[in-house]
């Protein structure tokens, strides 16, 4: 959350905390609080528009955090340590097919991110994300999944980057599939796009 946002939200809170207290002032007094009804909806609402821009960002932190691991694993096993993460990231991106301009209007395109592209589109055959329930209350398993044909028998190796994430952490969209559909697994291709 950038502190923009921060500073917001606590003149938010601020303000409903000064409603609250005049709302217990007037219970006190045995007088119905009536005058801060509307001042305390109009916060609500403000207060709502904040969190949701702050799923947002979560969501997009997340994914960041996906492509950022795609992309170290690109650096140390496909492009042999050539090119910054910066220019692996931003090959990663275009790989994917990822628009969202937070993210790849970072960096700088040039024509070492397309020899990567080409490098990455010859042996990347897919990148899978896996959200797994585990054992664990609100612990989730987040598996990266590459498959590469770069091993001299022609066949796919298989690399997986697995980390436990907690139920804040996940997207919207798999917090959905695991909560509303009772989904034990959820999955997504990003490359090649679907």
């Amino acid at each position: 959350m950038n502190s923009q946002k921060i500073s917001d939200l606590e003149k938010l809170l601020n303000s409903l905390e000064n409603i609250i207290k005049e709302a217990r002032l007037a219970i006190a007094k045995s007088q119905p609080p009536t005058h801060l009804i509307e001042s305390f909806k109009s916060h609500i609402d403000d207060l709502a528009k904040i969190f949701i821009l702050t799923e947002s960002d979560l969501e997009l932190e997340h994914k960041k955090y996906i492509y950022s691991n795609i992309a170290k694993f690109v650096k140390d096993k496909i492009d042999n340590q050539n090119n910054s993460l910066d220019v692996c990231l931003k090959a990663v991106y275009s790989l994917c097919g990822e628009t969202d301009a937070q993210l790849v209007d970072i960096g700088v395109y040039n024509s070492q991110t397309d020899q990567i592209i080409a490098a990455l589109k010859a042996v990347i055959m897919s990148i899978r994300i896996h959200y797994t329930k585990t054992d664990v209350v609100d612990t989730y398993s987040l598996q990266t999944e590459i498959i590469v044909l770069m091993s001299r028998d022609g066949n796919p190796k298989i690399t997986r980057i697995e980390e436990e994430v907690s139920w804040d952490d996940l997207p919207s969209e798999v917090r959905h599939s695991f909560f509303k559909e009772d989904r034990n697994s959820v999955s997504f291709q990003i490359y090649p796009q679907e």
